[in-house]
């Protein structure tokens, strides 16, 4: 069985990038002596207790390897490059992060449930046919708004098509 360094670059990278400690992985593997050097380079966040997570992850990547391989792991080295802030998250904790990352991993099922809410709350106070001509406005306005992006112009050929030339400027 052969197995590329780039599949072990994958193995470690997914794992790295996997904790939320970690801002950015890079990875190199070389292989010696029948035995697998891993290298990575880690740009991490500003509260991260550096010797914890780099004994944790230099564990997970060894043992995820060798049992994922069956190569021979002769260390793991772990580079921290820098310490950075994510942009406009320089103020923002650690629970913020966990919640953006879950908000990330579940978009469309949480949207669904704020959109169905959203249009139960309509319902219950405006009632099913006020909620529909809301939906519909809504509807229309991302149409015109999409064609407006694609077609700058597209108001105004509307509008004469609509209307007769010149009555609207």
């Amino acid at each position: 069985m052969r197995v590329s360094s780039n599949s072990v670059e994958n193995i470690a990278l997914g794992l790295a990038r996997k904790s939320h400690s970690v801002r950015e992985a890079k990875s190199k593997v070389r292989f010696r002596n029948n035995a697998v050097e891993i290298l990575m380079k880690l740009s991490v966040y500003p509260d991260t207790h550096v010797p914890n997570l780099s004994k944790l992850l230099q564990n997970q990547i060894k043992d995820s390897v060798e049992s994922m391989t069956e190569l021979t792991v002769s260390h793991v080295d772990i580079n921290i490059e820098g310490v950075h802030a994510a942009p406009g998250e320089k103020e923002c904790s650690r629970m913020l992060r966990r919640f953006y990352k879950f908000y990330r991993q579940n978009y469309f099922p949480i949207n669904g449930a704020i959109i169905g809410l959203l249009i139960g709350l309509s319902i219950h106070f405006l009632g099913f046919f006020a909620t529909l001509f809301l939906a519909l406005c809504t509807f229309a306005g991302y149409w015109i708004g999409s064609r407006l992006k694609k077609d700058r112009s597209f108001l105004r050929n509307l509008l004469d098509k609509i209307l007769p030339p010149g009555s609207y400027r």
